[in-house]
């Protein structure tokens, strides 16, 4: 498995990151602007919300969502290929915070 489907896999293990995939394709937005963190820790806030466990339709929303996700990884990966994006997997530096 490459480094890209790893990446694209890790999103499509959980809730958040699923709505997080389907975001960034649906977005329209290139790689270059979702590798800058103002806009892809947004993204990421906004797909946490959507599927808020306390969300009246979070049932739906989680019923259907993995499919939709996986239906878009495929569109998603330039993204995850750009080397802008690389830090969103990278180990969080305490020092730097």
């Amino acid at each position: 498995m490459t480094y890209t489907n790893a990446r694209v896999e890790a999103l499509l293990n959980s809730l958040v990151g699923c709505e997080f995939l389907v975001t960034l394709v649906e977005s329209g937005l290139s790689a270059e602007d979702l590798a800058d963190p103002k806009v892809s820790l947004r993204v990421a806030a906004a797909s946490a919300e959507t599927v808020n466990i306390y969300n009246s339709d979070h049932k739906l929303i989680a019923a259907e969502l993995p499919a939709l996700a996986r239906e878009r990884a495929a569109q998603a990966r330039a993204v995850f290929e750009h080397p802008g994006t690389a830090w969103w997997f990278d180990d969080i530096d305490i020092n730097a915070q």
